[in-house]
């Protein structure tokens, strides 16, 4: 587990800037705030959002080595996966191989929402102890980071309810409510700025519909699996209803801006504690060892060959 951790923290610390997309304009973020005040620093946020700014600009008070700052941002952002995974993954490293093929590559490049997921993954016991006014907090906090975040709000009151019924109607209601945020999310792109490059890098509705698919297909395995505890409290009614919300939520941004295309990732980073949930459940070896081989291999294709594409990763570089 620490060579694991200290193997994935130094690729994501020292991928040179102009070898992937977007890591240049993050750069330029990053050195502009050092010369700013706090003031100017809020006032010309170039679209970002102010906690990512913020974080900017504590860092570079101290240095002005970008890879100092890329170097925390990798620490913290797998410190964060591994401590929930040693708490709640029955097998630990088969949540950070799924990480490693998943979350992990596009995290490299994609900063701002990614590590608003990792937090959101670490607010896991603060949802499981109901610790309402903790979890709020770090909402808003996730939210200045990643204006998406703001879809992680209604999971702690989800998780609360009892009556299989009304559990199932939220989420049905919170997946109709995607279909009409289209007019939400374009005026937010006039409103913070930044965000009309989502209109373009928007996966395809093939994509889409691949990826609601195999979360489908997982979500049925965990339903089968670990059935009788899917509606007692813990951490298997927790990864139900983030399963179940992936697939409903990938269905209704089908035809929808690019926009939106990203905004299952909250919910999908459940994959990596369904897979060891499901492995726990079954006795048989070899029956492990086949779901592991499956989802592996399933939960591959849209890192590589989905939304995101091989192609972004193809000329990463190292310094």
């Amino acid at each position: 587990m620490v060579i694991a951790f200290i193997s994935m923290w130094y690729i994501h610390s020292m991928v040179k800037v102009f070898s992937v997309p977007d890591l240049d304009n993050y750069e330029k973020m990053f050195l502009s705030t050092r010369t700013m005040s706090w003031r100017e620093c809020f006032e010309f946020m170039g679209g970002m959002e102010t906690g990512y700014v913020a974080l900017n600009k504590l860092v570079s008070t101290f240095t002005s080595n970008y890879y100092f700052f890329q170097g925390l941002y990798g620490f913290i952002l797998l410190f964060l996966y591994f401590q929930t995974f040693r708490r709640y993954s029955p097998y630990v490293m088969v949540s950070i191989l799924l990480l490693l093929v998943g979350t992990y590559n596009i995290s490299i490049y994609v900063m701002r929402q990614f590590l608003a997921v990792a937090i959101f993954v670490a607010s896991f016991p603060l949802i499981l102890k109901r610790k309402l006014i903790p979890y709020l907090l770090v909402c808003v906090f996730m939210f200045l980071i990643h204006k998406t975040a703001i879809i992680c709000m209604p999971i702690y009151f989800m998780y609360q309810m009892k009556p299989k019924i009304l559990i199932m109607s939220v989420i049905l209601l919170a997946a109709g409510i995607f279909f009409l945020l289209d007019a939400f999310m374009l005026l937010s792109i006039e409103t913070v700025g930044d965000y009309e490059e989502y209109m373009i890098k928007g996966g395809s509705d093939s994509q889409v519909y691949v990826s609601a698919a195999i979360a489908g297909v997982i979500t049925l395995l965990y339903v089968y699996s670990v059935r009788r505890l899917i509606w007692e409290d813990g951490v298997h009614k927790l990864v139900f209803i983030l399963l179940l919300l992936s697939v409903l939520v990938n269905l209704a941004i089908v035809g929808r801006p690019g926009t939106l295309s990203r905004l299952p990732s909250f919910y999908e980073s459940a994959t990596l504690f369904a897979l060891p949930l499901i492995m726990a459940s079954k006795r048989n070896i070899l029956e492990k060892s086949l779901i592991f081989v499956f989802i592996f291999f399933i939960r591959i294709y849209p890192t590589y060959f989905g939304s995101i594409g091989l192609g972004d990763l193809a000329n990463m570089k190292l310094l």
